[in-house]
């Protein structure tokens, strides 16, 4: 099932993501950000989200 988050969810939510990263000293590159967005806007499933996180250099 795809889920899907409106524009505004995604708004309010990433900056606590980012945040939380940077704590731990990661930081989300252009990519991996584009690839969450996908994800979160429900353009791709769960499963294809893993698969493409995983073949991130």
């Amino acid at each position: 099932m795809k889920r899907k988050y409106t524009e505004e969810q995604i708004a309010a939510k990433l900056p606590n993501v980012q945040a939380t990263m940077s704590f731990e000293s990661l930081d989300l590159t252009k990519n991996e950000l584009e690839l969450l967005l996908a994800r979160l806007r429900g353009e791709i499933t769960q499963e294809e989200y893993l698969k493409r996180a995983m073949e991130i250099d």
